[in-house]
């Protein structure tokens, strides 16, 4: 950081430990700079007559603005630089009408030393934070790091192109990036044993676009800083991440994020991720928007898919958990609200992270879930999946309608020896999955169906052998559809056991869709379903099919059961002893027991 720079210039400033303050009508900085270490720099713009108010603090003056009405300009351009860094790194204060900053301007209150920071406060009605600017409350020291707030009426923060924050992404993925390397941006994190400040920001709309970056995390022992954000509208990021965690080889824990927001959006690649990299555990990332949840589109050659995330991956600190309360939720092209323990990145499978973290879904209408990125690496939807040994988190939904299509999935996946997630969906009235899609995870393109699933193994994960336990699927509904590929399954591909599949519904209707819980080496899975109706057509299947091992049983309880068009029941297995097929029914049609597959529909 510049602040460590002995060379770094100090322009306009005071001794270390004293205020300077700017007041007046609209202030510019072009190239200048303000220096007060472990001191405080404030700067205060009017643009009609009042009076400004001084009161001593035991570190300084503070500033009333009551009886401004209309606040001025604050516009910082060039090279410029505001700096108060020191032992108990110093204050930042900018209250103005339209507030700019731009080029490569730099505002710095770092921490050193075993004093607490006091951080960077920003007050106005537009502010705009763009280009190279950064903005750091970072601690080095024991003390802790200095909060950072804005609050506007809109915030908005650009950076310098998506392709720059892929490379930050992959810096810190790889462990080559700290925070020291952070050039832009707003950094409120801790490289030492102090923990980071908090990230406040208060808004009507706040927006992070053209990969801006937003990190507070930890690279040492220091607990990364918690993010709250409070918008009456909407937040956005789009393009841009904001990221808390711990990164490799620390012990401190992560921050957490909370959004509480009308609208939120993540869009084009944009990521809110809280992770740990560490031994250290990570912070959880809630979720309050009262009207609507949008994840969208992620672009081809991301790092990362668009979405929320709360990963383990590198060390042994389990992950957070990720909570969404809100009215509608759409996840489409790729956009995904996941937890994962490891990871299988462009540079290979990492097979260590800690136990995963839990997905809470809460939704009062309906979520959609769609479709996976254009070039077929990242599918659409919720979900938690263990890469290594440690086991998965679980996922839960609530919603009172629930449309998943063309490849999307809810998952809870085993791809090594750990154990897969639980999945409990709740569904007031009615779940429909369609479908399939074209995935392309590992270079080699697979029809995938949109799933539901709690599997060991997955099709689009062909080359990883899974040997842990799928987890437990329940499903409760008014109405289930499966249709045109789509599938609801405990399966496994590997040699671990399938898991226990239960479905409550008034109305089943498959159409040319599957309940499986099959399995290649491990033990069966059982499927149990209750229904008023359970209809089976065009080529539908009920199956918990095994091969060198015996088969799972299948128990139906319905009022009526129908399978037409070449549909089975089937629990058999190749080597092993077949399952049992209970089916309790007032009546049974088109269907019935046969030693043999048929052509007709089958009980086998």
């Amino acid at each position: 950081l510049p602040d460590l720079d002995p060379n770094f210039p100090i322009g306009l400033g005071v001794q270390p430990g004293q205020t300077l303050a700017l007041i007046g009508g609209d202030l510019a900085l072009e190239s200048g700079n303000l220096t007060a270490f472990s001191g405080e720099v404030r700067l205060a713009s009017a643009a009609s007559p009042g009076l400004v108010a001084f009161s001593p603090t035991p570190t300084g003056i503070a500033l009333n603005l009551d009886s401004i009405e209309t606040l001025g300009n604050i516009d910082l351009s060039g090279t410029s630089a505001i700096n108060v860094s020191g032992p108990g790194g110093g204050a930042i204060a900018l209250s103005g009408g339209n507030i700019s900053l731009r080029d490569r301007t730099s505002l710095l209150a770092a921490t050193l030393g075993n004093i607490d920071g006091r951080g960077i406060e920003i007050t106005g009605d537009r502010l705009r934070i763009g280009d190279e600017t950064l903005l750091s409350t970072a601690t080095f020291g024991v003390g802790r790091g200095g909060d950072l707030t804005l609050q506007a009426e809109t915030i908005a923060v650009t950076g310098v192109g998506f392709e720059t924050l892929l490379q930050v992404q992959t810096g810190v993925v790889l462990g080559s990036i700290g925070i020291s390397d952070v050039e832009s941006g707003i950094v409120v994190g801790s490289q030492g044993m102090g923990d980071a400040g908090t990230t406040t920001i208060a808004a009507d709309r706040f927006a992070m676009t053209d990969g801006a970056l937003l990190a507070t995390t930890t690279g040492a022992s220091g607990r990364g800083g918690d993010v709250n954000i409070r918008t009456s509208e909407s937040v956005e990021v789009n393009g841009s991440g904001l990221f808390t965690g711990a990164l490799q080889g620390t012990t401190g824990n992560s921050g957490s994020v909370t959004l509480d927001t009308e609208r939120l959006q993540v869009l084009n690649g944009g990521t809110i991720n809280v992770f740990t990299f560490g031994s250290g555990t990570g912070g959880n990332l809630t979720v309050n928007a009262t009207e609507s949840v949008e994840i969208l589109d992620t672009p081809a050659g991301a790092v990362l898919p668009v979405g929320l995330f709360a990963n383990s991956i590198f060390g042994t600190g389990p992950g957070g958990n990720i909570e969404v309360n809100t009215d509608r939720m759409v996840m489409a092209g790729g956009g995904q609200v996941g937890n994962q323990s490891g990871a299988l990145l462009g540079t290979g499978l990492i097979p260590v992270g800690g136990p995963g973290g839990n997905v809470v879904l809460n939704v009062t209408g309906t979520i959609e879930i769609s479709g996976i990125s254009p070039d077929g690496r990242f599918g659409s939807g919720p979900g938690a999946t263990s890469f290594g040994s440690s086991p998965s988190g679980s996922t839960t939904i609530v919603a009172e309608n629930l449309v998943i299509r063309d490849g999307a999935s809810i998952e809870g996946t085993a791809l090594s020896s750990g154990r897969g997630g639980d999945i409990a969906v709740t569904v007031g009235d009615r779940l429909e999955l369609v479908g399939t899609g074209t995935a392309n995870r590992q270079g080699t393109a697979v029809e995938f169906p949109s799933t539901i699933g709690s599997s060991s193994g997955r099709e689009d994960f062909a080359n990883l052998q899974a040997t842990g336990d799928a987890g437990a699927l329940q499903i409760q509904a008014g109405e289930i559809i499966v249709r045109d590929g789509a599938q609801i399954t405990v399966d496994s591909l590997g040699t671990g056991n399938a898991g226990l599949l239960e479905i409550t519904a008034d109305t089943i209707r498959l159409e040319g869709g599957n309940f499986n819980a099959s399995t290649n080496s491990g033990q069966g899975g059982n499927i149990v379903a209750r229904s008023n109706t359970l209809q089976l057509r065009n080529g539908s299947a009920i199956a918990t099919n095994a091969g060198n091992t015996d088969g799972g049983n299948i128990t139906l309880s319905v009022e009526t059961l129908a399978a037409l068009e070449n549909s089975d029941i089937t629990a058999n297995a190749l080597e092993g002893r077949g399952g049992q097929v209970s089916i309790t029914a007032e009546g049974i049609f088109g269907t019935e027991f046969r030693e043999f597959l048929t052509p007709d529909s089958d009980i086998s």
